[in-house]
């Protein structure tokens, strides 16, 4: 459990980040547009947590305490200014028919349970991932997690593709350091958090632009896309 609270407070800084500063106040329908704080928000979060801990590890300051005494009051802060926020009404706009649209929520509900529960298995079966998890983002991962000898990650002994971005591996190797191991957890949450984010984004967006059924018809296309599913569980960026 230790190494699911780094991803809590993540996600809680991303969303209140989306949330101080959202366009998507008035639009409708209201549960796509609080998915869609949450996915990019996810996102955001991940970016920010990589970046706090990469600029304490360059400094020397790489702790558990040292990531808690930033994000922690960073998220407070937020949370206030969010809480200040005036809410904007979306407009009043006669609600059609949704019993299809409702129809179609449901079975991709269903669906994303099922693919989920898939994707945890193999994920569970697999905890290294596939090539480029293994030998790039997590391997350079654990070369973050050490104070003294992080630079390494940077080897070119290390073919470890040092033009890839460096927040990922950071934000594995920050995951790493509060849980005080290197559970196989947080490279695999990682992944499906990119999975689920995208999967949200996208079923988000078209409900707000062409509707719930538009927006459901295109989530089960992803669904079914087993190109993606494998690229989730292999841990690929």
């Amino acid at each position: 459990m230790t190494e699911l609270l780094p991803f809590a407070l993540t996600f809680l800084i991303g969303f209140l980040l989306v949330t101080v500063f959202d366009p998507l106040g008035p639009i409708t329908p209201r549960w796509a547009a609080l998915l869609f704080r949450l996915c990019l928000g996810s996102l955001l979060g991940i970016g920010f947590s990589g970046f706090v801990y990469f600029t304490l590890l360059t400094a020397g300051l790489a702790r558990p305490w040292a990531i808690l005494t930033i994000e922690i009051p960073c998220a407070a802060v937020l949370a206030m200014l969010s809480i200040g926020r005036r809410p904007v009404r979306p407009a009043n706009v006669a609600p059609p028919n949704q019993a299809p649209a409702w129809i179609l929520a449901g079975i991709f509900g269903f669906a994303f349970l099922l693919v989920s529960a898939r994707l945890v298995q193999i994920s569970l079966a697999n905890p290294v991932g596939e090539w480029d998890a293994a030998l790039i983002w997590n391997l350079r991962a654990k070369f973050l997690t050490d104070q003294q000898n992080w630079r390494l990650a940077f080897s070119p002994l290390l073919d470890a593709q040092r033009g890839y971005p460096i927040l990922i591996s950071a934000f594995i190797a920050r995951g790493w350091k509060l849980s005080g191991s290197f559970p196989a957890t947080v490279p695999i949450l990682l992944g499906l958090t990119f999975w689920t984010a995208l999967l949200g984004l996208m079923v988000s967006a078209l409900a707000m632009i062409r509707g719930t059924i538009a927006a459901m018809l295109a989530g089960l296309i992803l669904l079914s896309t087993a190109p993606l599913l494998f690229w989730a569980t292999g841990q690929y960026a």
